[in-house]
């Protein structure tokens, strides 16, 4: 399979690699294509058809048509010529039949200045093909779809499947199921000129079967971009940050969730990447890219636009990179209150941040009191060194102590690719931790619960651990506070003696604060 992929793309070289750009073309206009056709006795295959179609697209199985800028139907003239002009830039199939025989080239249109002449192409008796792809449990049948062609046929109950009057070549097929689609099988067959040929169980889709050509959009992003001032200098390898809204992506043009976005380094190699959100209804997306062997003026590719694509997944995203580097990249120490200050752990370029220790109202005796709130930072005793933070309180058990930080700057903060919340508790009584939009009078706040050990505890809250939305005392649930997050919070209820040290947020990193 493999020596099939290296003739396609041989081809794809060769058509676009040998043309001339030059004066003295029979094309009479600027951003013209012109293509010479021969039969095999080579004679001009006068009147034969051609289409012209970009390399992404496959017929649609309601019939829906490709927009006239990308798609050309045209005939040949008494010499065999063909002409296309006021192509958009891109990468095109070209299909051409006439009585019986045919051929198919793909080519790519660098510009739309110079007028450009394509090899000559030979046509040859034309060969079907047969097989099979294995439906999934309960599909009743697929459609099979060939890509740079007008052709798609619905498989049986069994998936058995035939294609005829195929031009001799290397053809990419697909198989999809669904009215969501969904690639089934994704492979590269060869058609035999005169024969008809079975291909086997075509190749369950995976990225290792994808070709990038059959992706409609690209765009260069540049290494440097990915990175900020306090994560140089560059590891290697390391992990880089694209933050994606509508001022810099169409998020239309992709799949709903995102999964067909692909990065490749300059020298076409897959990156892995991860999609630590998505969110196509706020056009909001956070992604991480593994960069390995590049510097800061290289460029990566990123591409998009395959309806149905699988989804890549994100293993070996941070295999072999340094310990120290995941922490800095990945996680922001929040407080740890080892140095004698109410002042936050968060590193530059975040500005200073402060603890504030207040009561709910004068029904909580709280100790230490908001003036003295260094009185709280003690031994933090019970087989755990260093120092952490103590408060008592006494009042009625719905009635609270605060300790918060506020989180940001002039805008709340997008928290919606957090992983985790890690932080160590003891005491005894009721507490909770949230995060809260206090920006906005109906901003609410995510809360999550528990009831304090004696013991020193490591408590890691996920987005999940959040209680439900019920409104109550303003919460709102995760899904209503994550894009909005002003403040973080540790409430303790009542009668508490609660201890608290080393918190640390998991899936963010100094930018997300700044």
């Amino acid at each position: 399979m493999n020596g099939i992929w290296i003739l396609l793309v041989a081809a794809l070289l060769y058509s676009c690699g040998n043309r001339d750009v030059a004066g003295g073309s029979t094309v009479e206009t600027d951003n013209a294509i012109s293509v010479q056709v021969f039969l095999s006795d080579g004679k001009p295959a006068s009147k034969a058809i051609a289409r012209i179609r970009p390399a992404w697209s496959v017929a649609d199985t309601a019939t829906k048509q490709i927009a006239s800028l990308y798609a050309r139907d045209l005939q040949a003239d008494s010499l065999g010529q063909i002409r296309c002009e006021d192509l958009a830039i891109g990468t095109y199939a070209l299909e051409v039949q006439s009585a019986g025989v045919g051929a198919f080239i793909q080519f790519e249109h660098r510009d739309t200045i110079s007028r450009e002449i394509l090899n000559d192409v030979s046509l040859k008796l034309l060969g079907s093909i047969e097989g099979q792809v294995e439906l999934p449990m309960g599909t009743q049948y697929a459609w099979i779809q060939v890509y740079g062609l007008d052709r798609v046929v619905k498989t049986d109950s069994s998936g058995n499947f035939s294609l005829d009057s195929l031009p001799p070549s290397a053809l990419h097929i697909r198989a999809i199921t669904g009215k969501q689609v969904s690639v089934i099988a994704d492979d590269l067959v060869q058609v035999h000129s005169g024969y008809s040929w079975n291909v086997g169980t075509l190749s369950a889709a995976s990225i290792y079967t994808e070709d990038p050509l059959t992706w409609r959009y690209s765009q260069s992003i540049e290494v440097d971009s990915l990175f900020s001032d306090w994560m140089l200098p560059l590891s290697n390898p390391t992990v880089g940050f694209l933050r994606l809204d509508s001022t810099n992506f169409d998020f239309s043009q992709a799949m709903d969730d995102g999964r067909d976005l692909r990065f490749f380094d300059e020298f076409g190699n897959r990156l892995v990447y991860e999609r630590a959100s998505w969110n196509a209804n706020l056009k909001t997306a956070f992604i991480r890219i593994r960069i390995a062997g590049l510097s800061l003026s290289s460029q990566i590719e990123m591409r998009w636009g395959c309806d149905g694509a699988v989804d890549p997944g994100d293993a070996g995203l941070w295999e072999g990179v340094a310990d120290s580097v995941v922490e800095e990249l990945y996680t922001v120490l929040v407080g740890d209150f080892e140095d004698g200050s109410l002042q936050s752990n968060l590193q530059a370029p975040i500005a200073p941040h402060f603890w504030y220790l207040i009561p709910q109202d004068t029904n909580v005796n709280m100790s230490p009191s908001s003036d003295s709130a260094l009185l709280a930072l003690q031994l933090a005793g019970s087989g755990r060194s260093g120092t952490a933070f103590h408060i008592t309180s006494t009042g009625p058990s719905y009635k609270w102590a605060l300790l918060g930080l506020n989180l940001y700057k002039e805008n709340a903060r997008n928290f919606d690719h957090l992983d985790s919340v890690v932080f160590w508790v003891r005491g005894t009584g009721y507490y909770e931790f949230a995060f809260e939009n206090l920006l906005d009078s109906n901003g609410g706040k995510a809360v999550f619960s528990d009831s304090l050990d004696t013991v020193w505890t490591r408590k890691c809250v996920r987005p999940e651990n959040f209680m439900p939305a019920d409104s109550i005392s303003g919460n709102y649930g995760w899904e209503a506070i994550q894009y909005s997050v002003t403040n973080m919070s540790f409430f303790a209820f009542g009668d508490v003696d609660f201890w608290l040290d080393d918190i640390r947020i998991y899936g963010l990193n100094r930018d997300d604060l700044e």
